[in-house]
């Protein structure tokens, strides 16, 4: 997909490529991922990041399908109280909740993935704990009957057996996308049980 990047700023990565400020809309910024796809055992994933407390993000799968890996952490970088793996295909929506971590990855052989995100740009992604722990605390892997499985890693101490969701419709009054610049006043709404559904 040469190109996707026409406006804002090309940002090559390991494996993706991130077009930043592709638009605006008051105080928030729309970006794009493109994330290669591979054949190799590993997935391809983004570096993936933490939020400035409180913040949350709006994605939406362009083309392809995308699985999330969202954690948030307990006492410790090393311990994950909530750890889901969101399925998502082109169309669907997906909001990253506050205090998650999360990266996105490309469970296909063949085609690309295109992402778009709107985030506040107030936000400041925080990269140092994924970092420190060499990635998030599953590993997305491919078994030699092509078939996709989660390893842990072993750099954690503490991780949960992941819950597999879907997103829901995003409800009626998210969609002014208000919530990205005061996600405190959509609290309510702001919960995985109003969001996703289990798969």
């Amino acid at each position: 997909m040469e190109n996707f990047c026409k406006n804002g700023k090309l940002e090559h990565k390991k494996g993706y490529d991130v077009c930043r400020n592709v638009d605006e809309h008051g105080e928030l910024r729309y970006d794009l991922t493109l994330i290669y796809p591979t054949s190799n055992e590993i997935l391809p994933r983004t570096f993936g990041h933490y939020h400035t407390i409180g913040y949350v993000e709006l994605f939406e799968v362009i083309k392809g399908k995308t699985l999330v890996i969202m954690q948030k952490e307990d006492k410790n970088p090393d311990e994950i109280e909530e750890v889901y793996i969101i399925e998502a295909e082109k169309g669907q929506k997906l909001i990253v909740l506050k205090n998650f971590g999360f990266c996105n990855i490309n469970p296909q052989e063949k085609e690309s993935l295109l992402l778009s995100n709107w985030i506040s740009k107030s936000v400041e992604n925080l990269y140092q704990d994924i970092k420190d722990l060499n990635g998030f605390c599953y590993v997305a892997k491919r078994d030699v009957n092509k078939k996709i499985f989660f390893e842990k890693n072993k750099n954690y101490k503490k991780v949960p057996e992941p819950i597999k969701l879907k997103p829901k419709k995003l409800p009626k009054e998210l969609e002014d996308l208000n919530f990205l610049s005061n996600p405190e006043k959509y609290s309510n709404l702001l919960i995985i049980n109003n969001l996703y559904e289990r798969i």
